[in-house]
């Protein structure tokens, strides 16, 4: 069997990767997501890949109990909404612990 690029995964900047502990379906490219502070779930992705050319992106935060949905046709435009979300919840989890 071929190697298969999972091009989101090289879209998405190490220091996401970091964050998040990634479990993924090799085969069929659908993503999971999460991020833990000591052993609590804070938040995840989850990404299907529903054909060649869709992406759900199914964001969630446990803390507040927000959730995003919609999807993208390219890896990389999944990626670049993952990080845009991300980015949302950074300022908002930063002015939360600063007031």
């Amino acid at each position: 069997m071929g190697r298969r690029i999972h091009w989101m995964l090289m879209s998405l900047p190490k220091s996401f990767l970091r964050r998040y502990q990634l479990r993924f379906d090799y085969e069929y490219h659908n993503y999971h997501f999460t991020r833990y502070k000591a052993r609590t779930a804070i938040d995840e992705f989850i990404v299907i890949r529903t054909s060649r050319n869709c992406f759900r992106i199914i964001y969630f935060n446990f803390r507040t109990n927000y959730f995003e949905y919609g999807s993208e046709r390219t890896a990389k435009n999944c990626a670049q909404r993952i990080l845009r979300i991300d980015e949302k919840i950074s300022r908002a989890e930063e002015k939360e612990e600063e007031g």
